[in-house]
């Protein structure tokens, strides 16, 4: 089964003139094949581009005008403060900073992936069913954001408490005079593979069953299928930046079953999954402060370690329905229904305070580790019951 799929996209602040045009072709092909005459074992493959969907955030910046210059007094100290109540004209030097405004490549490409696909089916029985499928998927012509006039003093470090160790770091020098530009860079990366085993049985005899276990990974140095345009905004950004990225479970494990009573048609059904803790990455807040003679112009936060080292505590869920269906004429009926999710109670957490250092302080060591290192930011929802009512007609 070929395919070929054509695109034009096209984007223009209102009024203005056109700051986004491309088209795409993207081909596809899948392919079956029948292993045995019965149709019982089936091989599957498939191999296509998908491009991705348009959106306003290509070009918001691009826009001229639309975000205003910012005028800013600016503490010697490297600190900013109140134009409202400015300190004396001597503690301050004044700088007219430009609008954030970025240039747009008017060559730019939309972001694709190509992914391949291979699965093998198998019929066993009536009843039941068994697949193993293999996935790859990877991603080109990100779109980054760089700034073409940055300047960089290099001889900078920060010390990480947790590791026990520095991390090299540079000084961008150039605030306010940046000339961002978004284009296509082949230096942002971001693959996928994972595979499947699953088996299913369909509902006969008063019940039903599937279970599958996913294998996955997805790795690179970008977070978004746009580039994760910060990446490449300053070379402190790029420090162990690639590695395992966050948003995937490495372990997957997933059972659903259903049981009806026969009488009285009474049915219970339960969802089980497990996950593996999601990848996170230990960070350190940097400011631009005075400490042992260095004076930072930047300030932002970087890794502390190769992204991905971190796994967060595995997730168990598991929810419950009792439903029993009622007939009130030959067109209509009721379900009545009682949900509980997350039977036990798991409340694993889902995203944590990846901060590690306390005061910032650059080229000093600084022993303390910050208070709210691996505090939870937020978990699973607690156990919660739901009582339904649903008409059908």
């Amino acid at each position: 089964r070929p395919g070929l799929r054509f695109e034009q996209d096209t984007m223009n602040p209102y009024g203005g003139s056109n700051l986004w045009n491309t088209k795409t072709v993207a081909p596809r092909i899948g392919l079956t094949i029948n292993l045995t005459r019965d149709q019982k074992h089936v091989l599957k493959t498939h191999w296509g581009r998908f491009y991705d969907g348009i959106e306003t955030g290509y070009i918001s910046r691009s826009i001229p005008g639309a975000t205003a210059p910012v005028t800013r007094w600016w503490w010697n100290d490297g600190a900013f403060t109140d134009l409202g109540n400015p300190p004396k004209p001597a503690d301050l030097e004044f700088r007219d900073e430009k609008s954030s405004f970025t240039h747009l490549d008017p060559n730019a490409k939309l972001p694709y992936a190509n992914e391949t696909m291979v699965s093998y089916e198998a019929k066993l029985g009536s009843k039941w069913t068994a697949s193993l499928t293999w996935v790859y998927r990877k991603w080109q012509d990100m779109l980054t954001r760089v700034d073409r006039a940055q300047t960089i003093d290099e001889g900078y470090r920060i010390w990480d408490p947790v590791g026990k160790g520095w991390v090299g770091l540079v000084d961008v020098t150039n605030p306010g005079d940046e000339d961002w530009y978004v284009t296509n860079d082949d230096r942002a990366k971001r693959a996928y593979w994972g595979w499947t085993v699953a088996a299913d049985r369909k509902l006969a005899d008063g019940w039903s069953l599937a279970a599958s276990y996913t294998r996955a990974r997805t790795y690179g140095n970008v977070s978004s299928l746009r580039g994760g345009a910060s990446t490449f905004e300053n070379p402190n950004n790029q420090i162990n930046a690639d590695g395992r990225l966050a948003g995937y479970n490495d372990d997957e494990v997933k059972l659903r079953g259903t049981y009806e009573i026969p009488v009285t048609k009474t049915r219970f059904s339960c969802n089980f999954t497990y996950l593996s803790g999601q990848r996170w990455t230990r960070t350190m807040s940097v400011k631009d402060t005075k400490s042992s003679g260095a004076w930072m112009y930047w300030s932002g936060t970087l890794f502390a370690e190769p992204r991905g080292s971190e796994a967060l505590p595995a997730r168990k869920l598991l929810d419950v329905r009792v439903s029993q269906s009622v007939s009130i004429t030959n067109q209509v009926s009721a379900e009545f229904f009682l949900d509980v999710f997350n039977v036990m109670n798991n409340c694993s957490t889902v995203e944590l305070n990846t901060r590690g250092n306390t005061n910032q302080l650059v080229n000093k060591v600084d022993e303390g580790v910050y208070s709210d290192y691996k505090k939870p930011t937020f978990q699973d929802t607690a156990r919660s019951l739901r009582l339904g009512l649903r008409l059908k007609f």
